[in-house]
């Protein structure tokens, strides 16, 4: 039996479409094509691009994959921004052009998403199926197609999608089976996006004048600087009772005199989201000391909210020793992850790579497949290059090609690190999720003594977030703390370690204010190229490890190709660009 041609996206925020069939699957963000980074809409270009590179069109499409529930027959304003293919981040402030072309639609007929979406596909011929799947039940099964652990839980947790913040699963004699959510507690199918430690932290985020959705990461950074001096007002505005998360906002009903003020704000400052907790904070921190403190508090306040959260379902489930798999924006707090493997009825954490709703692609895919057709991913992960393959370096114009042998390759590179040269990777198929995991990577030397500086200018980065660091396999027992060859995690980023106090003094450079690294742990086998590049720079300097940042400029997407890679050539970000055989300059 053939596998049928399936096409998987998610609509809105981080949209990501992903293309299966019996050969081979690939997935891309609509960020790196339209270098909007968390794209917000319909990811069309994306598409176009899978269709590009597998040869296929709408007509092949068997199935057609829609990763929400709630979507089909949403009637919202959105869908107008979606089947305009318009980027808008409604987490954030929508721009002038935004509200006009909300006006616009105000003057349009009422359609369903659904119904949006069968006259699009009908233009354009397609003939399959839509199967609409359940927002957390993507997040559990994107864990499920990366870590497939027999005997293990499955947890998911963010800021809300189909009316759910959390879901909790077990997946014990290869059977998937769901515990309970968030909605198990809600009496008369009620919901709040407040009931979630992620919209704590996304609210905080915007709190401090950065955006939602986007810079949680440098709160976290932050957090290390800070004193935890406010914990008791975020306990003040959400606690873990009786098995739920209760905030003291709760669901808002909205009264015409509310109404009246949500499209006053919404005409004059272009806000879409809640703002009762962003208020709540203005009042109550308005005479705050730090941005330092307040993140330090949050950060501290969520661990505890996240251990109360995993100390009742350690309790009603009996935890002893448990295998545990992570999904959900949420788990993108490395430091959160590195608190959950430490606790004693743990025995280890996998968060999957794309956490975020990126990552909900390959989840609906999973749930799509036939029983036989899963043996796909019967497998645990050791890469996510699921993406497009990079197109081939040119030697043309202001650009030297310059063509190697492996070995001469690799002590080339090797040498321009030590020369502190930075140098960028495109080679071979880019990543799928938020991390560059050497495929689509910035190397550096970390021995240099102002690396930070360099790279935080270059990227034109904001100089409290840490750089991390990318080690072999043969030599991470050695360097980190508690890390075990079963950590498949720590290949993803997704986790921090504490460094041995041997190398401490050699690493100094990249470990975090907290005495942690967020490692990308690599083997040969499946990165190849930065591998022998690492292990002629430990010969050659005995430094363990490379700086690996993703290829980008401070707010920009990662690079997706040659072609943006090029421009930040030509921009000094990096020296060189390399890939398995080349090496391309600026003459």
């Amino acid at each position: 039996m053939f596998m049928e041609t399936t096409l998987s996206l998610h609509v809105g925020h981080d949209a990501t479409a992903m293309f299966i069939d019996d050969k081979d699957y690939i997935a891309i963000s609509e960020e790196r094509i339209s270098r909007v980074k968390n794209y917000n809409g319909f990811p069309i270009k994306a598409i176009k691009t899978i269709f590009k590179q597998k040869k296929v069109n709408w007509p092949d499409i068997k199935k057609l994959i829609i990763t929400s529930t709630s979507l089909k027959n949403s009637r919202s304003y959105k869908n107008h921004y979606f089947f305009s293919f318009i980027n808008q981040d409604f987490s954030n402030e929508i721009s002038l052009y935004g509200r006009f072309l909300f006006l616009c639609s105000i003057f349009k007929k009422k359609k369903s998403f659904h119904e949006y979406l069968k006259e699009f596909l009908y233009v354009n011929r397609f003939r399959g199926k839509i199967l609409y799947y359940d927002h957390h039940l993507c997040h559990i099964t994107s864990s499920l197609a990366t870590y497939p652990i027999n005997n293990s839980y499955l947890l998911s947790l963010d800021g809300g999608g189909d009316n759910l913040n959390w879901s909790f699963y077990s997946y014990f004699n290869f059977k998937l089976k769901l515990l309970e959510n968030s909605k198990s507690f809600y009496q008369n199918k009620e919901f709040s996006v407040h009931d979630t430690p992620a919209d704590v932290y996304s609210n905080t985020t915007k709190y401090l004048g950065f955006k939602r959705l986007r810079d949680e990461g440098k709160v976290m950074g932050l957090s290390a600087s800070g004193k935890p001096i406010y914990v008791e007002y975020f306990k003040s505005i959400l606690k873990f009772e009786n098995g739920r998360f209760k905030s003291k906002f709760g669901p808002q009903k909205r009264s015409l005199l509310k109404t009246l003020h949500y499209y006053f704000n919404f005409f004059l400052f272009g806000i879409n989201y809640d703002y009762l907790q962003i208020r709540d904070m203005k009042n109550l921190l308005a005479n705050y000391t730090s941005k330092e403190d307040i993140s330090a508090s949050l950060q501290i306040f969520c661990e505890e909210i996240t251990h109360q959260f995993l100390d009742y379902l350690s309790k009603k489930y009996k935890f002893k020793s448990e295998k545990l798999l992570l999904s959900g924006g949420f788990f993108s707090n490395v430091v959160i992850n590195k608190k959950i493997k430490e606790r004693k009825d743990i025995n280890n954490v996998f968060i999957v790579p794309n956490m975020g709703d990126g990552g909900l692609v390959l989840g609906g895919i999973y749930n799509s497949l036939k029983k036989e057709d899963k043996k796909k991913f019967s497998d645990i992960q050791k890469n996510v290059f699921f993406g497009n393959t990079s197109s081939q370096f040119q030697a043309k114009g202001k650009y030297n090609l310059l063509k190697f042998k492996k070995e001469s390759l690799y002590d080339y590179i090797s040498e321009c690190l030590i020369k502190n040269k930075i140098v960028g990777v495109i080679n071979n198929k880019m990543e799928f999720g938020p991390r560059a995991l050497g495929n689509r990577s910035i190397l550096a030397n970390p021995s240099k003594f102002n690396i930070t500086d360099i790279l935080n200018k270059k990227l034109k980065r904001s100089d409290f977030m840490p750089f991390a660091p990318m080690i072999r396999d043969v030599d991470a027992k050695d360097i980190l703390e508690n890390y075990s060859s079963e950590d498949y995690t720590a290949r993803f980023m997704t986790i921090t370690y504490n460094v041995k106090s041997e190398f401490k003094k050699k690493l100094k450079n990249i470990i975090h204010k907290d005495n942690t690294i967020r490692v990308q742990v690599i083997d040969k086998f499946q990165n190849d190229l930065c591998y022998n590049i690492l292990t002629q720079f430990y010969k050659k300097t005995g430094i363990p490890c490379l700086i690996n940042t993703s290829f980008n400029i401070h707010e920009e997407p990662i690079v997706m190709d040659i072609e943006d890679g090029l421009r930040a050539l030509d921009n000094n970000v990096v020296d060189l660009i390399v890939n398995e055989k080349e090496v391309l300059k600026k003459k």
